[in-house]
């Protein structure tokens, strides 16, 4: 049976200096001084993102993070494995027995974990973005004519 901790805290958005409950990113937080990492979900990254897609949608993660989290009191359901190869707690966040790592998951902010981390952020927008470009005129095919053409963003609902 796995170890399992009710919390409820106030969390802000982790700043430079000492931590206690607060929000780093997408996946990571502190709970009363202890890091902790959800073990169910992959979040893209916020500091260190390889662009500023992955850094607009890894904001967007750490933002959700922090409203899920303040949304009332939690649990924190351990798994075999305690903790990552960083020293962070590796637990799954439950509330009313559904996960919130499950939860930015399906509303696109994060992936289910697979073991490694993917550029899964990226792929999920390639559509929009080869959409935008052939919008703007950016696409095209050998005979110099559009290889399709896309909407315009507000009736893809991106208003």
């Amino acid at each position: 049976m796995a170890l399992a901790t009710l919390a409820a805290a106030l969390f802000a958005l982790c700043t430079d200096g000492p931590r206690n409950s607060c929000v780093v990113d997408g996946d990571t937080f502190w709970l009363a001084g202890e890091k902790i990492r959800i073990a169910d979900i992959n979040a893209p990254e916020t500091h260190g993102a390889r662009c500023a897609d992955e850094r607009q949608r890894g904001d967007k993660a750490t933002m959700r993070l922090a409203e899920l989290l303040n949304s009332g009191r939690f649990e924190l359901v351990g798994g075999a494995r305690t903790h990552d190869r960083y020293g962070r707690r590796l637990v799954t966040v439950m509330r009313g027995g559904r996960s919130l790592g499950l939860t930015l998951v399906n509303e696109g902010l994060a992936e289910t974990w697979k073991g490694r981390r993917s550029e899964w952020w990226y792929l999920w927008g390639l559509p929009l973005r080869l959409m935008l470009r052939a919008e703007i005129g950016g696409g095209g095919n050998a005979e110099g004519g559009q290889s399709f053409r896309a909407g315009k963003l507000g009736q893809l609902g991106g208003r």
